[in-house]
């Protein structure tokens, strides 16, 4: 029975490249419930999952339908679906679905944009996210060696779904290898000078209430030595009155980002920046004792019972 469905489909396919341009999308009700929908298109890798989220989300707006048979060749593609109470929307809306669907078998790009612009889950964002990386390496591979697979996996580890759920795939790509270009930069510099990297850009997040647009912060920074200290609150200290975006702050040794409402200015920033790098004094000799400390205030507080004692003191070494 498979066997048949394959045949008849590419048969059909070979009449339709005959006849007609590719891609083309076609389909037929096949009862009173079953609707067949194929697409016949140059064979290009993805395309059998891109038409496959098309018509299980947007095929009856607000339902995610279940397949009831799904066939992909790469050059053709087609679902079955068993549609008891939604055939009538389901017809009513796919001459309106068949140009995107045309439009992205043509092209992966136009795809991931079609897909964004609908909308993307957090599982769906991230492949695309790792599809946009890997395209990177391939194209550039003298700037973006492999190692960045593991900026990409440490930063999507760290930040929560909401902050994926608000932004797009081809931001949440920028972050991920500017971040990445910077860290390259810092350790290629000398390690006994202050080298800092900093990059403002507006982004848009597209939250539950609307479009919003922010300003994202990309540092890149050495520290001199072991003393020094950089972390969340000392980046939220150099903003000063700029709020930040909650969720947006990401760290991972020399580089950071974060986002605020206000947009704020590099050279003022880059200053704010350095100059709140805090240094840890180190202890000049061994590491206090927390229990004998306790005590001696213990001590100290006894021996002062009225405001006529002289003060005390106990000296340790």
């Amino acid at each position: 029975m498979v066997q048949d469905i394959i045949n008849d489909i590419l048969k059909k396919a070979l009449d339709k490249q005959s006849a007609e341009k590719l891609p083309l999308l076609n389909w037929s009700q096949e009862g009173p419930t079953t609707l067949k929908i194929s697409l016949y298109c140059n064979p290009r890798k993805n395309v059998g999952m891109f038409f496959f989220q098309m018509i299980s989300r947007w095929l009856v707006p607000g339902k995610n339908l279940d397949i009831s048979l799904i066939f992909s060749t790469g050059a053709v593609s087609q679902v079955i679906l068993s549609l008891p109470s939604d055939m009538e929307v389901a017809l009513r809306n796919l001459p309106f679905l068949e140009r995107e669907i045309l439009i992205g078998a043509q092209s992966a790009y136009h795809a991931r944009k079609i897909l964004e612009m609908k909308g993307l889950t957090i599982d769906d964002k991230t492949v695309v996210v790792q599809e946009r990386i890997t395209q990177l390496v391939r194209r550039f591979p003298k700037v973006f060696d492999y190692d960045i697979f593991s900026e990409m996996q440490h930063f999507l580890v760290s930040m929560k779904g909401s902050f994926k759920a608000d932004r797009q795939p081809s931001d949440i790509s920028r972050i991920i290898f500017t971040l990445y270009r910077f860290r390259k930069v810092i350790e290629q510099k000398d390690p006994t000078k202050r080298h800092l990297c900093l990059k403002l850009k507006k982004t848009t997040l597209h939250t539950p209430l609307g479009i919003k647009e922010v300003q994202s912060i990309f540092v890149g920074m050495n520290l001199l030595n072991e003393h020094e200290l950089f972390e969340e609150r000392h980046l939220l200290s150099a903003l000063g009155s700029f709020n930040p975006i909650p969720g947006s702050y990401y760290n991972n040794g020399r580089v950071f980002y974060l986002e605020i409402e206000k947009f704020a200015e590099k050279q003022a920033l880059a200053t704010e920046i350095v100059s709140h790098i805090e240094q840890l004094v180190p202890p000049i000799f061994m590491p206090r004792n927390e229990e004998e400390v306790m005590r001696n205030i213990l001590v100290l507080s006894q021996q002062l019972r009225f405001l006529r004692d002289i003060p005390q003191m106990i000296i340790s070494f």
